[in-house]
């Protein structure tokens, strides 16, 4: 299938951070926490000479409650009808403990918050499918990320499924994008 017919289109990056802080002043004791996001926003822009450029502005998010170490957003777009449309992540060697949500504005393809570890895949999938646009969010916590290894990561794709029915079915990968997250 052309990749004219759809794209995909990485919107920000942001890794998440909380502190509980803890201490007494005086007898009292006192408690603090912060947390939030900070990260980075891509956009396309078009200069006055028509050409096409990525902006990429630092940005940050306060008070997020339970952020994820990371989380990356794009725009899918597809321009296209295809009989089923899978969501596929798939991740490897992904420390215990950790977890893994989808959170898409087109709401078949959202992926409640699990847990995950080691290497496996989750997905959704929808059938008839016409020309449509959707956010995705991609979300990751790792509590440990002292074991991560340098083979971690967590693909997110999306794949047209043709021909069921009993007959010989042809999945083509239509768009993706992989987080590596070996440090």
């Amino acid at each position: 299938m052309p990749t004219s017919e759809t794209s995909m289109r990485v919107t920000s990056v942001r890794s998440g951070f909380a502190f509980n802080l803890g201490g007494a002043s005086g007898t009292l004791p006192i408690r603090q926490s912060l947390s939030g996001q900070t990260g980075f926003d891509l956009k396309t822009d078009t200069g006055s000479d028509g050409k096409v450029f990525t902006t990429i502005a630092a940005s940050a998010r306060h008070d997020v409650a339970d952020p994820p170490t990371l989380a990356i957003s794009a725009t899918y777009d597809q321009r296209i009808e295809v009989e089923e449309l899978d969501l596929t992540v798939r991740y490897s060697d992904i420390p215990s403990d950790s977890m893994l949500a989808v959170q898409c504005s087109y709401q078949r393809f959202s992926i409640s918050r699990q847990g995950i570890s080691g290497t496996s895949l989750i997905g959704m999938s929808a059938t008839r499918i016409g020309p449509f646009s959707t956010e995705i969010d991609l979300l990751v916590w790792i509590p440990r990320l002292q074991d991560i290894r340098p083979s971690s990561s967590v693909t997110l794709s999306l794949s047209s499924i043709n021909g069921s029915g009993g007959g010989p079915v042809r999945k083509v990968l239509l768009e993706k994008f992989v987080l590596a997250l070996h440090t």
